[in-house]
């Protein structure tokens, strides 16, 4: 009788069949696991009590940081003595003013970290009941009763628009990169103006940012919004922040100064048509926002600091 054993080459091909399908179904689980895995993280990242923990872990730390700018001693000497101090919202208040003009100046790989559906419910949701809850906006200054600082009658925008350079300012968490004095620009757009805000790093890198400013309807032209975000993310309660325009020139064809603050009195920028400005204008300058209940001993002399090109 005849061997019934099959030749060698025929057994090491089904050797080597069976242990590619082995390897196949062994990958087919791995697959399968990491998928299942991917969807439990999902669940809990989606789940309401994690969310909540990451909105408090945000609010908690942005709260930490500003209080710490805040409390942080600036080197460059006051401009007058201390006049009236701005008693306005606490830290958490102002950081929640201040985080929609944030969010563009995030580097952009930071940006992309976080889901649209996030931001847009952190920014559309989260921060207005909060901020609600801690009293809101209101046309007083918080500060007590005082009421809000008086605007210019009327500014003509035709003359407004143009660059504008930053003289002296209050300390803002949103400049603390700018080495030297920002300058900004408005430029016509439509039924809005275009805003562009120039500075330059400690390694003299230009950074810029542009947005838009509309007019607050009934205030002459004097009470402006600006919003830094997207046009698509303008429809958010927090998307404008005020800028109102506190003292102009009159006699200037085109407004040589101007002075503009932040109805609450914790933002307030000093601002001329040249780079530097003589010292005696400056302090007539200082002289009206200290008038206006503004806390101009803590203003930045810009303009004292950096040496004209």
């Amino acid at each position: 009788m005849w061997p019934s054993s099959a030749p060698d080459g025929d057994i090491d091909l089904d050797i080597r069949i069976r242990r590619m399908e082995e390897q196949l179904v062994a990958r087919e689980q791995r697959v399968r696991s990491r998928v299942q895995d991917l969807g439990m993280r999902a669940r809990k990242a989606t789940a309401p009590s994690a969310l909540l923990l990451k909105l408090a872990a945000v609010a908690a730390a942005g709260g930490a940081l500003v209080w710490g700018l805040q409390r942080r001693h600036h080197p460059t000497a006051p401009l007058r003595p201390r006049g009236p101090a701005a008693q306005a919202a606490g830290p958490a208040a102002l950081l929640l003013s201040l985080l929609p003009m944030a969010w563009p100046m995030l580097p952009a790989r930071w940006r992309q970290r976080v889901s649209l559906a996030t931001a847009v419910t952190v920014v559309g949701v989260a921060v207005p009941l909060l901020q609600r809850l801690m009293a809101g906006r209101s046309d007083h200054a918080a500060t007590g009763e005082r009421p809000a600082p008086a605007t210019v009658a009327h500014l003509d925008l035709v003359r407004f628009v143009g660059t504008w350079h930053e003289q002296a300012r209050l300390p803002q968490p949103f400049e603390h990169g700018c080495a030297a004095p920002s300058r900004v620009s408005y430029t016509p757009q439509g039924g809005l103006l275009g805003v562009r805000n120039e500075c330059r790093n400690a390694k003299g890198r230009l950074r810029s940012t542009d947005g838009v400013a509309r007019v607050v309807p009934g205030s002459g032209g004097a009470r402006l919004e600006v919003s830094f975000l997207p046009a698509w993310l303008r429809w958010l309660p927090l998307a404008w922040a005020d800028r109102w325009v506190l003292h102009v020139d009159e006699a200037a064809a085109n407004y040589r100064v101007a002075i503009v603050g932040h109805p609450s009195r914790r933002g307030l920028w000093l601002l001329s048509r040249s780079p530097h400005l003589p010292a005696d204008e400056l302090q007539r300058l200082v002289a009206l926002a200290n008038g206006v209940g503004y806390d101009t001993s803590r203003l930045l002399p810009l303009c004292r600091a950096h040496k004209a090109p």
